[in-house]
């Protein structure tokens, strides 16, 4: 059985191999999903 951990964002669960690691502001660890880290991307990188 592969193993499975939660994205940080969403809270679902996915394959490690699906999720994708994020240092985060004040170095935080944390996991997107596919999803997810598309969005965070996104948000990020709002034009003004």
């Amino acid at each position: 059985m592969a193993e499975k951990d939660e994205c940080s964002r969403c809270g679902g669960l996915f394959g490690v191999d699906e999720l994708t690691p994020i240092i985060g502001t004040y170095g935080l660890f944390a996991l997107f999903c596919k999803d997810c880290f598309e969005k965070e991307q996104s948000e990020r990188v709002r034009p003004e």
